[in-house]
């Protein structure tokens, strides 16, 4: 008698077995350069960034990008695509600079470099975000000549960084919650920066030294009342560091 040529039951059971050892072998190690690969992105894209802050630095006489007025209330962006205006508060430069610097130094307000890979939809202008620390003279990230008002609302120039390795310009802040100030931030996660060296890097959040504890000072301008995301509010400023 010929035995039938299809799989018998048993047959059947062993190879679904096998094929979901193999699955669940294999997932892991494709999360991994899932993970890798959205990494080497990112860096790729802050490296981007801290590439047109030079650029912008040598068509400005050195000066870090600065977008926003401090002298009045609002900074209106206008948009050539049919978007309404966007209306930013002086410290709103953090998310707002792609806005501002998309149409002349990248492909436009979309270009590809504005969104990070570790997060599918983009929330505002960008998941790169501008630190700052460099739109404030350093003495406004010292507690000791912190001066309340405006006076210190001011540009800073690259060449006043000590550290420029260690002192970040941009942040990939989709590793984070959403909540500015969280305390309780992910000791473990990775945060990404664009350094003023020109430099991008990976670096344990836990090693990130912390902001300065009210963070911009001024609510009417901004909504960052704490240290916030790591990079954001750099002690000392441009002359301080966010990397040991």
């Amino acid at each position: 008698m010929r035995r039938s040529p299809g799989f018998t039951l048993l047959e059947l059971l062993v190879s679904i077995s096998i094929i979901a050892i193999l699955v669940g072998v294999l997932l892991p190690a494709l999360g991994g350069l899932r993970n890798a690969a959205r990494e080497a992105v990112s860096l790729g894209n802050l490296r981007q960034h801290g590439a047109v802050a030079a650029v912008y630095q040598n068509d400005w006489d050195g000066m870090m990008p600065y977008i926003t007025d401090p002298g009045v209330t609002e900074t209106i962006i206008r948009f050539d695509d049919g978007r309404p205006p966007r209306r930013l508060r002086y410290f709103y430069a953090w998310f707002g600079w792609s806005d501002a610097l998309g149409p002349i130094y990248y492909t436009g307000y979309h270009d590809g470099a504005f969104s990070s890979p570790f997060e599918e939809r983009l929330r505002i202008g960008t998941h790169y975000w501008y630190s700052c620390s460099l739109i404030c003279r350093p003495e406004y990230w010292d507690a000791t000549t912190r001066r309340a008002g405006r006076s210190q609302w001011k540009p800073v120039r690259g060449h006043e960084a000590l550290y420029p390795s260690q002192k970040a310009a941009f942040i990939d802040a989709t590793p984070f919650p959403l909540d500015l100030d969280a305390l309780d931030r992910n000791r473990r996660s990775l945060a990404r920066f664009a350094y003023l060296d020109g430099s991008a890097a990976s670096i344990r959040n836990s090693q990130v030294p912390s902001g300065y504890l009210t963070g911009d000072g001024d609510p009417s301008q901004s909504v960052h009342t704490g240290p916030g995301y790591p990079g954001l509010h750099t002690i000392n400023g441009i002359r301080g560091v966010d990397r040991p």
